[in-house]
Order: structure tokens, then sequence, then C-alpha cells
């Protein structure tokens, strides 16, 4: 799973990829700063506003690419769901 600063298909920006849970991306200076996706696997992960997975959230995969618009810039942690 990889998060990206930029929407898809654009070369320029920064990327933060993971295979496990991120309670806190603020620790990996990633935090509200997502505007695409990528899962390539066949797991589905769920993606939330606030910290050690609270507030809302959205699901997105398996094997997506997507761009997660104004809801991106609010992730801030992330785990797989199946």
């Amino acid at each position: 799973m990889t998060l990206f600063s930029e929407a898809i298909n654009r070369s320029e920006g920064f990327s933060f990829g993971s295979n496990k849970a991120i309670e806190d991306l603020s620790e990996y200076g990633f935090d509200d700063a997502t505007q695409s996706i990528s899962i390539n696997n066949g797991q589905t992960w769920r993606f939330y506003e606030d910290a050690n997975f609270q507030g809302n959230y959205i699901d997105v995969g398996p094997n997506t690419a997507m761009d997660v618009g104004e809801f991106g810039l609010s992730i801030s942690s992330f785990q797989a769901i199946n």
C-alpha cells in the first residue's frame, strides 16, 4: 500500500509505503498529506481522519489506485481490515 502527496499519474511529490498498520502518520512526516492511494495487493485498507484509528474513515482496495480528494488531506492513520 502506498500513499502519494500528489494525484495519481503525477511524477512529482512524495510517497509513503507500508504493509502494516500505522497509528500516527505524523511520526513519519506524512500526516494530512495524502492526495492519492495505491493498493497493490488483495487487502482492503481503512484510512482514518485521526491518529489511533479514530474519526471518519474510507475503505480502499484491493488492487485499487485512486485520488482521495479533500479527505486525503486529513488522513492520519490506517490499517488493513481484511
